[in-house]
């Protein structure tokens, strides 16, 4: 993105130092005939870039300084959407500060993906460690920052948009899987269906083809009750269901769901994909089948 569809002027490219003006922040480009070289091979130096809108960043890729053996072996990604307020990326599960590997050479691509994408409108990259010199080029990959779906601000679909292949009865039916709906009343803070085997699925009708880029995920609220595994299904007519695979790979794909049922977990789909709707099917759950979630993309 930084030299592709969401183009990053030089002047956006911005370091805490540099060795000197031939070695600038905006040399890091990843097919650049130079490279970004701070004034000290010191833990601390950071580059960064600063895009024009809310981005979603899903992999890096970094590249040593290309015409000499020096480059950058390991690094942390930290996130901003103020340019003020920063957070580090975290891996497993979000405790865990990620250091990620990065080159062995001085020009071959290392590509790392984050299994928790991201929203930041500024990126900075902190060398951790590396081989002669702290010299680096790189290229954030992603797209723009989109909303939610379901029960976004923008876009809040009717509850008869919402069903289920079976419900536990009226107080835990799929106009109660809202993301972050609570229970009330009776009535459920999640869907629940009738019978807990791998024939069970939750479905969203978008109305119609929509930029879908993932979806996010709860349990059902102050239960113990939540899908750890699951797999995808949608359509572009409600009649003719596809079951979501990764690309050049014709294996249904198994995304791994939630840890608890209070913590919200996103899985996004690479590049993702144009349906009219979408359906969730738990393979495997804590307790008992119960969602909460949202679908994430762009409504056009």
């Amino acid at each position: 993105m930084i030299s592709g569809d969401a183009y990053v002027p030089d002047s956006r490219m911005t370091a805490s130092s540099v060795f000197s003006t031939n070695y600038g922040p905006e040399k890091a480009r990843i097919d650049s005939e130079g490279a970004w070289y701070p004034l000290t091979d010191t833990v601390g130096e950071w580059i960064q870039v600063e895009f024009d809108d809310f981005m979603t960043i899903q992999t890096v890729t970094t590249k040593g300084r290309g015409v000499y053996n020096q480059w950058v072996t390991s690094y942390e990604l930290h996130s901003s959407l103020d340019g003020v307020t920063w957070e580090p990326y975290m891996e497993p599960y979000g405790d865990t500060v990620k250091i990620f590997s990065g080159n062995v050479d001085m020009d071959t691509p290392v590509e790392n993906y984050l299994i928790a994408p991201i929203k930041a409108k500024y990126v900075k990259l902190y060398p951790k460690s590396w081989y002669v010199n702290m010299t680096m080029r790189f290229e954030l990959h992603g797209w723009h920052y989109s909303g939610d779906l379901i029960s976004g601000v923008d876009r809040y679909l009717a509850d008869g948009r919402l069903n289920a292949s079976s419900q536990l009865d009226d107080f835990h039916g799929a106009n109660r899987s809202r993301l972050h709906e609570t229970a009330s009343g009776g009535m459920s803070g999640g869907w629940v269906p009738l019978t807990m085997d791998n024939q069970q699925w939750i479905q969203v009708d978008l109305g119609y083809n929509t930029a879908v880029k993932g979806v996010a995920m709860q349990g059902q609220e102050g239960t113990y009750s939540f899908v750890t595994e699951f797999y995808v299904s949608y359509s572009e007519d409600l009649t003719t269901w596809t079951n979501y695979t990764l690309p050049n790979v014709n294996t249904t794909m198994i995304f791994e769901g939630n840890l608890n049922s209070s913590h919200v977990r996103k899985r996004y789909f690479t590049g993702g994909i144009i349906v009219r709707a979408i359906r969730l099917h738990p393979t495997a759950w804590n307790d008992s089948i119960a969602i909460r979630w949202e679908v994430l993309g762009c409504p056009g």
